[in-house]
Protein backbone atom coordinates (compact mmCIF):
# COMPACT_ATOMS: atom_id res chain seq x y z
CA UNK A 1 0.00 0.00 0.00
CA UNK A 2 1.05 3.47 -0.78
CA UNK A 3 0.90 5.96 2.02
CA UNK A 4 -1.97 8.47 1.86
CA UNK A 5 -0.90 12.13 1.59
CA UNK A 6 -1.79 14.19 4.59
CA UNK A 7 -4.18 17.09 4.42
CA UNK A 8 -1.44 19.64 4.95
CA UNK A 9 0.54 18.37 1.96
CA UNK A 10 -2.43 18.61 -0.51
CA UNK A 11 -3.09 22.23 0.48
CA UNK A 12 0.51 23.15 -0.26
CA UNK A 13 -0.12 22.58 -4.00
CA UNK A 14 -3.17 24.94 -4.07
CA UNK A 15 -1.51 28.05 -2.73
CA UNK A 16 -2.32 30.65 -5.50
CA UNK A 17 -5.92 29.62 -6.22
CA UNK A 18 -7.43 32.36 -3.99
CA UNK A 19 -5.71 35.07 -6.04
CA UNK A 20 -6.91 33.59 -9.34
CA UNK A 21 -10.50 33.25 -8.07
CA UNK A 22 -10.56 36.81 -6.74
CA UNK A 23 -9.29 38.12 -10.12
CA UNK A 24 -12.05 36.23 -11.96
CA UNK A 25 -14.69 37.60 -9.56
CA UNK A 26 -13.36 41.16 -9.98
CA UNK A 27 -13.49 40.75 -13.75
CA UNK A 28 -17.10 39.50 -13.59
CA UNK A 29 -18.12 42.39 -11.32
CA UNK A 30 -16.41 44.86 -13.68
CA UNK A 31 -18.39 43.47 -16.61
CA UNK A 32 -21.65 43.77 -14.64
CA UNK A 33 -20.81 47.36 -13.59
CA UNK A 34 -19.95 48.45 -17.13
CA UNK A 35 -23.15 46.81 -18.41
CA UNK A 36 -25.20 48.79 -15.88
CA UNK A 37 -23.46 52.04 -16.89
CA UNK A 38 -24.20 51.36 -20.57
CA UNK A 39 -27.82 50.52 -19.73
CA UNK A 40 -28.33 53.76 -17.79
CA UNK A 41 -26.80 55.78 -20.66
CA UNK A 42 -29.11 54.04 -23.16
CA UNK A 43 -32.13 54.80 -20.96
CA UNK A 44 -31.14 58.48 -20.88
CA UNK A 45 -30.90 58.62 -24.69
CA UNK A 46 -34.23 56.84 -24.96
CA UNK A 47 -35.89 59.38 -22.66
CA UNK A 48 -34.48 62.33 -24.63
CA UNK A 49 -35.67 60.74 -27.89
CA UNK A 50 -39.17 60.20 -26.46
CA UNK A 51 -39.29 63.82 -25.25
CA UNK A 52 -38.30 65.19 -28.67
CA UNK A 53 -40.75 62.88 -30.44
CA UNK A 54 -43.57 64.00 -28.13
CA UNK A 55 -42.75 67.68 -28.68
CA UNK A 56 -42.72 67.22 -32.45
CA UNK A 57 -46.02 65.35 -32.39
CA UNK A 58 -47.76 67.94 -30.20
CA UNK A 59 -46.38 70.75 -32.36
CA UNK A 60 -47.69 69.07 -35.50
CA UNK A 61 -51.08 68.39 -33.91
CA UNK A 62 -51.37 72.02 -32.79
CA UNK A 63 -50.58 73.15 -36.35
CA UNK A 64 -53.30 70.88 -37.68
CA UNK A 65 -55.77 72.21 -35.10
CA UNK A 66 -54.91 75.80 -36.00
CA UNK A 67 -55.39 75.04 -39.70
CA UNK A 68 -58.72 73.34 -39.08
CA UNK A 69 -59.84 76.26 -36.92
CA UNK A 70 -58.90 78.71 -39.68
CA UNK A 71 -60.62 76.69 -42.40
CA UNK A 72 -63.80 76.21 -40.38
CA UNK A 73 -64.14 79.71 -38.93
CA UNK A 74 -62.46 82.41 -41.02
CA UNK A 75 -61.52 81.01 -44.45
CA UNK A 76 -63.05 82.75 -47.45
CA UNK A 77 -62.96 80.43 -50.46
CA UNK A 78 -61.88 81.99 -53.76
CA UNK A 79 -64.56 83.05 -56.21
CA UNK A 80 -65.47 80.37 -58.73
CA UNK A 81 -66.83 82.90 -61.20
CA UNK A 82 -64.93 85.53 -63.13
CA UNK A 83 -61.33 85.46 -64.31
CA UNK A 84 -59.26 82.33 -63.84
CA UNK A 85 -56.56 83.12 -61.30
CA UNK A 86 -54.23 80.53 -62.83
CA UNK A 87 -54.33 82.42 -66.14
CA UNK A 88 -51.95 84.96 -64.55
CA UNK A 89 -49.18 82.34 -64.37
CA UNK A 90 -47.22 80.31 -66.92
CA UNK A 91 -47.14 76.85 -65.37
CA UNK A 92 -45.49 75.23 -68.40
CA UNK A 93 -42.08 76.52 -67.26
CA UNK A 94 -40.03 75.73 -64.22
CA UNK A 95 -39.97 77.85 -62.13
CA UNK A 96 -43.47 79.22 -62.67
CA UNK A 97 -43.44 82.74 -64.12
CA UNK A 98 -45.90 85.57 -63.64
CA UNK A 99 -47.72 86.84 -66.74
CA UNK A 100 -49.90 89.58 -65.20
CA UNK A 101 -50.86 91.08 -61.85
CA UNK A 102 -47.43 90.70 -60.18
CA UNK A 103 -45.01 93.42 -59.14
CA UNK A 104 -42.41 92.00 -61.57
CA UNK A 105 -44.21 90.64 -64.63
CA UNK A 106 -42.24 87.93 -66.42
CA UNK A 107 -40.15 87.00 -63.39
CA UNK A 108 -40.31 83.72 -61.52
CA UNK A 109 -42.82 83.37 -58.69
CA UNK A 110 -41.24 83.40 -55.23
CA UNK A 111 -43.18 82.31 -52.17
CA UNK A 112 -41.22 82.45 -48.95
CA UNK A 113 -41.87 82.48 -45.21
CA UNK A 114 -38.63 84.41 -44.74
CA UNK A 115 -39.49 88.11 -44.39
CA UNK A 116 -36.11 89.13 -45.84
CA UNK A 117 -37.03 87.53 -49.21
CA UNK A 118 -39.13 89.64 -51.54
CA UNK A 119 -42.27 87.73 -52.44
CA UNK A 120 -43.49 87.92 -56.04
CA UNK A 121 -47.11 86.89 -56.36
CA UNK A 122 -50.43 88.36 -57.33
CA UNK A 123 -52.33 90.18 -54.64
CA UNK A 124 -55.94 89.13 -54.35
CA UNK A 125 -58.48 89.55 -51.56
CA UNK A 126 -58.03 85.88 -50.66
CA UNK A 127 -54.25 86.14 -50.27
CA UNK A 128 -54.55 89.41 -48.35
CA UNK A 129 -56.99 87.83 -45.88
CA UNK A 130 -54.67 84.85 -45.51
CA UNK A 131 -51.66 87.10 -44.92
CA UNK A 132 -53.55 89.07 -42.28
CA UNK A 133 -54.47 85.96 -40.31
CA UNK A 134 -51.13 84.16 -40.48
CA UNK A 135 -48.33 85.29 -38.23
CA UNK A 136 -44.79 84.13 -37.66
CA UNK A 137 -44.70 81.58 -34.87
CA UNK A 138 -41.49 80.75 -33.04
CA UNK A 139 -41.25 77.38 -31.35
CA UNK A 140 -39.19 77.31 -28.16
CA UNK A 141 -36.46 74.71 -28.11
Amino acid sequence: MTPQPSIGSTLDHERGIALVLSLFLMMALSVVASSLMFLSQTETYSSVNYKMMSQARYGAESGIQRTVNYLLNSYTPPATTGADLLANYDTTKSPVTCLAGCPNVGSSVVLSANTAVEVNKTSSPETRSLESTTTAVTVPS
